[in-house]
């Protein structure tokens, strides 16, 4: 979603058409060059920073255009990584100046980009992201982005920038303003006083408050306001009409552990009221999706995850212990941790995945009991923990991935119209090709990341739900699943909703399948 599709790729160039009606350059992705757009900021009257991004997917050009100079513009600044450049949308202000988010120092930080000054500083096609004009506004071993798409915002003065940062806690995001002034911070205001996690920051046209979503250890997501010289918050909304419902959750745990390799992973651990040594309660582990996400230190902001957290609590009470578990792959924990599964998908991940059940074993307040769950990518998992581990007694697919081959040769037909002009590549560089590659390790690492690889070997039970509607992952793959597991012989349980999308709409069908879930977790566990 944070892709731009062709249409909007289309509007750039139409934005780009001069006074005459004459088309300055042409933006909408050809793939001739090797790059598409994939955002275009406007930075003052005809001015605008356009965002070119490799088809490669490893690299980014921020290219300066004067609109009345017919020109393609001036390259002011690049990225690049050393594996997959997350998607991201910088953002303009009148002033001329150009806020973006890069992990040129192994974490995600914010910079403020002078573009009239990077013109006259830098020359050629690949000028960086450091020097005269740019400056980096947050900097240490953390991230200063609320979620993959989270984005700063300038103030109306062009002299302020609202971002968040996880500084204080890995799994908290708070909300924090800039002051700039003469190529430099001069003042950083942090609203640290509550616990919780806030995104997406946006600023009133009077300059004196910022609004965000925040939801925190016990509120789900509600809309807040924050007094940018005070720093006091308040919350505007009430997205459940008893919050005092939630005061007696269970706090959450922060637990990490040794993946096989030595790598550590991270996560947020909640038990039954009372719960201490010498229990035997039973166990569930919570894998997002994306796999570019983090489940936060209680409730999350994004509906899908805020729907999973009421579900993971709901089970608490039913006297499971849950882990939502952040396994390598997702934001929060720097670059490398994020780029773990960079053309090695499906290998440290599921790692991570068999370690959080071998911990989950070793507490003292849980038996040998333990099942799985996730959606999308945390559904990929399920299926992946399934085929190939007997780390689980049972696991929990929604809307998850069969094999990647098939879902790729899909998704590169439908990329263009469902997430964008780049993402299907976006998806295949994961690999380090296409799926009709002819390069024999490129199509290794399809069979190594594809569950149905090991579906001869599959001895663990497999509840597997989706929705008929899915844009993301394809219901095909559910029929897949369906056929190759009954010429298998192994034990699964298929379940189609009609018309459903990737996340489900239908309170009915929630309530059909969680329903399941929950019966199937009694059975197993």
């Amino acid at each position: 979603a944070t892709r731009v599709d062709t249409a909007h790729a289309s509007l750039a160039s139409a934005v780009s058409e001069g006074a005459e009606g004459t088309l300055a350059r042409p933006d909408a992705p050809s793939g001739g060059d090797g790059f598409f757009m994939a955002a275009f900021p406007w930075v003052g009257d005809g001015r605008h920073v356009s965002a070119q991004d490799a088809t490669t997917g490893d690299e980014r050009v921020y290219r300066s255009v004067r609109l009345t100079e017919d020109d393609e513009g001036v390259a002011i600044a690049s990225d690049s990584v050393d594996g997959l450049l997350l998607p991201h949308s910088p953002v303009g202000h009148e002033s001329g100046q150009l806020a973006l988010v890069s992990a040129r120092t192994g974490y995600r930080h914010v910079y403020a980009v002078d573009v009239e000054a990077r013109r006259e500083a830098v020359d050629g096609e690949r000028p960086g992201l450091g020097g005269d004009g740019v400056l980096q506004v947050t900097s240490g071993e953390f991230e200063a982005r609320g979620d993959a798409g989270d984005t700063p915002t300038w103030g109306p003065d062009g002299d302020r920038l609202a971002y968040v940062t996880n500084e204080v806690d890995p799994g908290e995001r708070h909300l924090e303003v800039a002051t700039l002034g003469d190529g430099e911070v001069t003042d950083r205001r942090r609203f640290e006083d509550v616990s919780g996690n806030a995104v997406f920051p946006k600023w009133a046209p009077d300059g004196d408050r910022i609004a965000c979503l925040r939801s925190g250890r016990y509120t789900p997501a509600d809309v807040h306001v924050a007094d940018a010289g005070t720093g006091e918050m308040e919350r505007l909304t009430a997205s459940h009409p008893a919050p005092a419902l939630f005061d007696d959750l269970p706090e959450p745990e922060p637990v990490s552990f040794e993946s096989s390799d030595g790598a550590t992973v991270y996560g947020y651990l909640y038990l039954p009221q009372g719960a201490a040594d010498g229990d035997d309660y039973s166990s569930v582990v919570l894998c997002h999706g994306g796999p570019i996400s983090q489940m936060r230190r209680g409730f999350h902001h994004g509906r899908t995850y805020g729907h999973f957290h009421f579900f993971d609590q709901y089970l608490v009470s039913e006297g499971y212990a849950v882990l939502e578990l952040n396994f390598r792959s997702g934001i929060g924990y720097g670059d490398a941790f994020e780029q773990a599964i960079h053309r090695n998908v499906g290998v440290v991940e599921v790692e991570d995945c068999v370690a959080a059940a071998g911990y989950l074993r070793d507490r003292g307040e849980t038996n040998d009991s333990v099942g799985m769950w996730g959606r999308s990518y945390g559904g990929f998992l399920a299926n992946i923990l399934a085929t190939k581990t007997d780390a689980y007694d049972c696991a929990v697919n929604v809307a998850g991935i069969w094999d990647w081959r098939t879902w790729e040769e899909w998704a590169i037909d439908l990329g263009p119209t469902n997430w964008g002009a780049g993402e299907a590549s976006w998806f295949h560089n994961r690999f380090g090709g296409a799926p009709d590659s002819d390069d024999e390790t490129v199509q290794e690492r399809y069979r190594i990341a594809s569950p149905n690889t090991y579906v001869d070997e599959m001895d663990t039970p497999l509840l597997a739900l989706h929705g008929s509607a899915d844009k993301n992952v394809t219901v095909e793959e559910l029929t897949r699943l369906t056929e190759e597991c009954v010429e298998a012989g192994v034990e699964f349980d298929p379940v189609y909703y009609p018309d459903e999308e990737h996340m489900f709409e239908d309170p009915a069908t929630w309530r059909d399948a969680l329903g399941r879930v929950t019966t199937f977790y009694d059975q197993h566990l």
